[in-house]
């Protein structure tokens, strides 16, 4: 096996260069390129603007007879401290503006600003913050009924109260930030016994455990696996009781879910021009049709066809997108060859396997199924 080398220069800047000059995208049935910056989203933008905006207050500052006594910058949002007067600083950002094809927009004060998140203020004689909240936020926290582990649940108002206590400066200012906080996750079901527990013991964790060399159970997550740190933990007593097994794991392996497919994965696809999409031999010109594996039993009941009649409706109905006996995800209908009835199912496996479970059921005789006390 090569070594792992470190691309060139020359590559790296090819790279760069087809990120910044090939961002095409379509929009109502038209290609568009972009001829200027770089798309939102890509991971090439923060670097970009980071590089732009480096050399451009470097240039800049270096040219200039007077400079801020604090010149912040995170990408391109700057903070600046300036003791030279409201005339040479207003001179000053007239000159910003001219230096480049880029146009700021600024806020002056002497007591009161904001900064990315934080509102700056000045009291005693001493620089102050704050939590800043936009007054069109509405505080739509994730919801304690959505589909994800409770572990994020809790760490959601946890993480907040903590970004609260090292920002705000005055106790006043966290505890009103905290109030907010409180009812905003109300509103969103969590229970309040949760919450005082994790917003009122806002110490930050110090834990310096090492996470490297431990053993790690990777698992999609779903909502039935909320118990199984418990079913690892009793896995782990019963490998540790015997002198064969006792050396597996040291310790319980830490869990770690990824994250399963939500709509977006399954719904979007990507919508290319129809001379650009591969041309494919033999393609069926029906929507719907069996796979022909060789060993499939669900082919013999499928009838290829672009579109379904329902004996309810009388009505016929086009068949959208395109499947067969191994698709998922789907919505089937199973017509009664004996009386003018539809049986209407879905399935999230795939669709010969979902007929298999069907098929056994009937030979069975399980009343649970409808299929089969139809049958």
């Amino acid at each position: 096996r090569p070594k792992n080398t470190k691309p060139s220069s020359n590559f790296i800047l090819s790279l760069v260069n087809m990120v910044l000059t090939m961002n095409n995208f379509r929009f109502k049935n038209q290609n568009y390129l972009q001829l200027k910056g770089t798309a939102m989203g890509t991971r090439m933008a923060p670097s970009y603007a980071n590089l732009f905006m480096g050399m451009l207050e470097q240039d800049f500052l270096s040219n200039q007879n007077l400079t801020p006594l604090v010149w912040y910058r995170f990408i391109d949002d700057i903070f600046v401290i300036w003791e030279h007067g409201l005339e040479k600083l207003k001179l000053f950002l007239v000159n910003l503006n001219k230096y480049s094809m880029l146009k700021f927009t600024w806020n002056i004060s002497t007591k009161f600003v904001t900064f990315l998140d934080v509102d700056i203020f000045v009291k005693d004689g001493w620089l102050k913050t704050k939590i800043h909240v936009k007054t069109t936020n509405p505080l739509q926290y994730l919801h304690y009924k959505s589909c994800h582990p409770i572990h994020i649940k809790k760490s959601i108002p946890k993480s907040l109260a903590i970004r609260a206590q090292r920002l705000c400066s005055e106790r006043n200012d966290f505890i009103s930030y905290i109030d907010k906080l409180n009812n905003a996750f109300v509103d969103r079901g969590y229970p309040t016994k949760l919450l005082d527990r994790q917003l009122k013991s806002t110490k930050t964790n110090n834990s310096s455990r090492n996470w490297t060399n431990e053993p790690k159970f990777i698992t999609q997550y779903f909502p039935g696996l909320q118990k199984i740190n418990n079913v690892i933990k009793t896995a782990q007593n019963i490998l540790g009781a015997s002198p064969l097994t006792q050396n597996f794991f040291k310790k319980p392996p830490r869990i770690i879910y990824k994250k399963p497919p939500n709509l977006k994965n399954i719904l979007v696809r990507p919508k290319l021009p129809l001379d650009a999409q591969p041309k494919k031999t033999n393609q069926s010109k029906f929507k719907c049709g069996p796979c022909n594996r060789p060993r499939c039993k669900s082919c013999k009941i499928i009838e290829p066809s672009n579109q379904f009649f329902s004996s309810n409706t009388k009505r016929a109905y086009p068949i959208v997108g395109k499947m067969t006996c191994e698709s998922n995800n789907v919505i089937y209908q199973l017509s009664c060859k004996h009386c003018p009835k539809d049986y209407i199912g879905q399935t999230t496996t795939p669709l010969h396997i979902r007929m298999n479970k069907n098929r056994s059921d009937t030979y069975q005789k399980c009343k649970t199924n409808p299929l089969s006390a139809h049958a």
